[in-house]
C-alpha cells in the first residue's frame, strides 16, 4: 500500500472584507462582499462600472464604535413608542455633550443626543419627550 502524499494544511485568516456598493442615502445598497480587493474590483470593472461607489474596505471583527460619547438619532412617537434609534455615522454640528437637538412634529419627534450607549440615548429621549408634552410642544 502506498502512502498518499500529505500536503500541509494552511488556513489564511480572513482579516479584511471588500464591499461593492451603489447609491446614496436611502438608495444605498451593498451589492456584494469579497475576500479580496481584486475580486471586488473585477465586479465593478466587468458589470457595474460608473454605477458603483468607491470600493469600501473594512477590517473584520474590528470594533468601529469606540467607548465614549456618540451621537444617536432617536425618533419617538408621542406616546413614547420607539420608531428607531441609531448611532450617527456623520458628525452632527452643535451637538455637545449636554446638548440636544430636537425636531418636533405633531405625532412624533426626533432628537440628536450625545450618549454612551443606545439605551441611555433612548432614556434621555424619553425624559425629553415628557418635558415636551408638559410644555405642550408635542
Amino acid at each position: 500500500m502506498t502512502k498518499k502524499k500529505q500536503y500541509p494544511l494552511t488556513i489564511e485568516k480572513l482579516s479584511k472584507i471588500y464591499l461593492v456598493t451603489t447609491g446614496e442615502y436611502s438608495d444605498y445598497q451593498v451589492k456584494a462582499a469579497f475576500s479580496s480587493k481584486e475580486k471586488a474590483q473585477a465586479l465593478i470593472d466587468d458589470y457595474l462600472g460608473e454605477k458603483a461607489n468607491d470600493l469600501e474596505e473594512y477590517e473584520l471583527d474590528e470594533v468601529t464604535v469606540k467607548p465614549g460619547l456618540h451621537v444617536f438619532a432617536v425618533n419617538l412617537k408621542r406616546n413614547g413608542d420607539l420608531i428607531y434609534c441609531m448611532i450617527c455615522s456623520h458628525t452632527v454640528r452643535n451637538c455637545g455633550p449636554d446638548s440636544i437637538i430636537v425636531f418636533e412634529g405633531k405625532r412624533n419627534f426626533m432628537v440628536y443626543i450625545r450618549a454612551e450607549t443606545r439605551a441611555k440615548a433612548i432614556k434621555i429621549a424619553g425624559e425629553y419627550r415628557t418635558k415636551l408634552i408638559q410644555e405642550n410642544r408635542l
